[in-house]
């Protein structure tokens, strides 16, 4: 069924992988039981000098903040900037989605309950198999029997979730926005945590609320600059690495001048194109992970949506590039289009192409089983059959295996 449009205690999903899609200091918050928590000493965060730090001038199309409302289109395009579509797909109960790869989705969600810190928000994981919605062409509604219910636990916001694709470990951060970080990793099968590391970047940085990984394993998230050494507004991205019992940040050196929207939501990165997603409401930016720190104006792709009023929450791509967008009002997943018209034609041409190969076998076994035939007729050799009518029979196996 579709979701109820009530407004009242706010939930937030991401989603993982497989699409589908990682950390030290005490948090405030006791940690999970039962799970293996490690306490880094010192400063997650390497040095750096803020005199080193430079912006990109990326194009400033910042969408300002909105009410949200629902809408019942089911198509959202970009107004402005590089041209971006999406579609609805699958209509969910409450809202997120981090890192889909193609089969499933894991999805967080979480509630406020009346603790006074995002940190002790409860929540829950949800599985989504996806690959049963896959040839989907319209909007659907989510079936209970492709969800698997995860049990609950201390989620935090749950705004910050994400899958290693080198280590196949999803990742999450609970104490969020706060000098006292941390980051959890959930178990794909139980859907409970089952390791946490405890962390301080440096007194003065708190860990974003959003997460990323590329294709080599790294981890990123990104803050807005609040002034200072860095212009107001400026997105600052950190890159890291996390091991058995600790993790290390360090700063790139290079920060966006513009974000997309006032509201900052999440982070994403499309594997195929190897480029960072940030994402706010009504607007997305992404760029190439290869330039980072060096970054042109060129390089910045930016998608601003106006005049609509959706929430945006995640954004995640397949190792093959089908993106999966998660917005509020409606709680929905919603396709990229571009990619996904790339997606099918890639996979009508694997299809047409392994029917080819096939067709080929069973016409070279047809040939052959014909030409021992005339071998026995004429009491030839089969050399000498192939010989006189290798060329035509070569021809006919080419006509009979044409895809086309």
């Amino acid at each position: 069924m579709r979701p109820s449009h009530a407004t009242g205690k706010r939930r937030m999903i991401r989603f993982v992988a497989v699409i589908i899609t990682l950390i030290l200091l005490l948090p405030q918050t006791a940690a999970a039981s039962g799970i293996k928590t490690y306490t880094q000493g010192g400063n997650a965060l390497a040095g750096y000098r803020a005199g080193s730090f430079s912006t990109v001038n990326n194009p400033n199309m910042e969408v300002g903040g909105y009410g949200y409302r629902h809408t019942s289109s089911q198509v959202l395009s970009a107004t402005k900037g590089t041209s971006l579509t999406f579609k609805s797909h699958l209509y969910l109960s409450s809202v997120g989605i981090h890192n889909p790869d193609g089969k499933y989705a894991y999805v967080m969600t979480a509630r406020k309950y009346s603790a006074k810190q995002e940190c002790n928000w409860k929540g829950r994981v949800y599985r989504i198999d996806l690959s049963a919605y896959e040839n989907e062409t319209g909007a659907s509604n989510l079936s209970s029997k492709y969800v698997v219910k995860g049990p609950e636990f201390t989620t935090g916001h749950g705004q910050a979730m994400a899958y290693n694709p080198v280590t196949k470990e999803l990742w999450f951060v609970q104490n969020a926005k706060m000098k006292n970080a941390n980051l959890v990793r959930i178990n794909t099968k139980s859907l409970k945590p089952d390791k946490e590391i405890r962390f301080k970047l440096k007194s003065s940085v708190k860990i974003g609320n959003n997460l990323a990984f590329d294709n080599d394993g790294n981890v990123y998230f990104y803050t807005r600059s609040n002034g200072g050494w860095a212009p107001k507004g400026t997105i600052k991205i950190y890159q890291g690495q996390i091991g058995s019992s600790s993790v290390h940040f360090r700063l790139i050196m290079q920060g966006l001048r513009h974000g997309a929207g006032a509201i900052s939501q999440s982070l994403g990165y499309n594997p195929s194109r190897n480029r960072l997603y940030f994402i706010s409401d009504g607007g997305i930016i992404s760029i190439p992970v290869s330039k980072l720190g060096s970054l042109s104006p060129s390089d910045c792709e930016t998608s601003v949506f106006g005049g609509q009023n959706r929430e945006f929450e995640g954004l995640s791509y397949t190792k093959t590039g089908l993106g999966y967008f998660i917005t509020n009002r409606p709680y929905e997943i919603m396709w990229d289009t571009s990619e996904r018209e790339a997606y099918l034609k890639k996979e009508a041409e694997k299809k047409a192409k392994k029917l080819a190969q096939k067709r080929a076998v069973t016409v070279e076994n047809d040939v052959r089983e014909g030409v021992l035939e005339m071998t026995f007729e004429l009491g030839d050799s089969e050399r000498d059959v192939w010989e006189r009518t290798g060329d035509g029979i070569n021809k006919e196996i080419e006509i009979a295996t044409d895809p086309k």
